[in-house]
């Protein structure tokens, strides 16, 4: 079947042969049920394949595009998945426990009541993934892209999230208990409903969009309130994303800024605000700032 091209065919029930090559066009076809236990699949074309209850078990697709691909009720016991495109992938109530997922693109995919416990998904793109009752217990989030994610339902009980991009993610009745989320972006989020019992928030990062729970005090949690007005001193806000912010009247006084992005950042009026707060800051020049504060720059700058 070398260079074989099966796009759109309907393999269901068909034995394949393991000497298939990586470069056979699969996208399209219907592969349901088949048997594919121990293939080397690695850079194959699986793009719209349907995979449904399809036996995948010790299956290497290392690098293989499974965008679009349905594999719900398939057995993915000791896949390689490693570089694989998973883009809009279906993976609806799949069994992912213990894989290694780092970097890989999850972004659109189905991943409802998919059973995630100890999954690594570091820096990982799920950008607009449905997990609604996904058990993540225990997984490693760290640095993964889960803007307009709906998490509503999923288990998130100690899972670590430090550093995940959230915006506008959706978590109603998220259990979160014992999770870390420090330093993580929470602006536009809906907590509302979720489980925050020993929840690590230190350094989180809220506005006035962001829905918590009933009773909820952010500042007793380490939590940054991101507007005018608001109280930021000695903030740990090294590395966050300030760009386009409005902090008009915001107290900076020690406020950490290093690395911070200030890029069409509103400080005009900042209480407490100094140079060299600022030069430690990306696009620092970029940043509003009222005229005695432009006037210090510039004496800084002929010093």
């Amino acid at each position: 079947m070398r260079e074989t091209n099966f796009s759109n065919a309907n393999l269901t029930g068909v034995i394949l042969s393991q000497t298939s090559p990586s470069n056979t066009n699969f996208s399209g076809a219907n592969l349901s049920g088949i048997n594919f236990e121990g293939f080397n699949l690695n850079r194959i074309n699986l793009s719209h394949a349907q995979l449904l209850g399809a036996n995948l078990k010790g299956c290497k697709l290392c690098g293989a595009n499974l965008s679009h691909a349905k594999l719900s009720g398939a057995n993915l016991t000791e896949v390689d998945l490693s570089g694989a495109n998973l883009y809009c992938v279906d993976l609806q109530d799949a069994e992912l426990n213990n894989f290694n997922l780092n970097g890989i693109n999850l972004s659109r995919a189905e991943l409802v009541d998919a059973q995630l416990v100890n999954i690594q998904l570091v820096d990982a793109d799920l950008s607009d993934a449905n997990l609604t009752g996904a058990n993540l217990t225990g997984a490693n989030l760290c640095d993964a892209n889960l803007k307009h994610t709906d998490l509503s339902g999923a288990i998130l009980v100690g899972t670590k999230l430090v550093g995940c991009n959230i915006i506008d993610a959706t978590q109603d009745k998220a259990k979160l208990r014992d999770a870390d989320l420090s330093s993580t972006d929470l602006r536009s989020v809906n907590l509302y409903d979720a489980d925050l019992n020993g929840t690590n928030l230190q350094h989180c990062l809220y506005d006035k969009k962001t829905k918590l729970p009933k009773n909820f005090d952010p500042s007793n949690r380490g939590m940054y309130l991101i507007a005018t007005h608001s109280n930021l001193i000695n903030a740990q806000l090294n590395g966050a994303d300030l760009s386009g912010a409005n902090l008009y009247g915001a107290d900076l006084n020690g406020a950490n800024l290093y690395g911070a992005n200030l890029n069409k950042t509103k400080l005009i009026g900042a209480r407490n605000l100094t140079v060299s707060q600022v030069q430690k800051a990306f696009n620092w020049k970029l940043a509003k700032y009222d005229k005695n504060f432009i006037d210090l720059l510039k004496q800084s700058a002929d010093t």
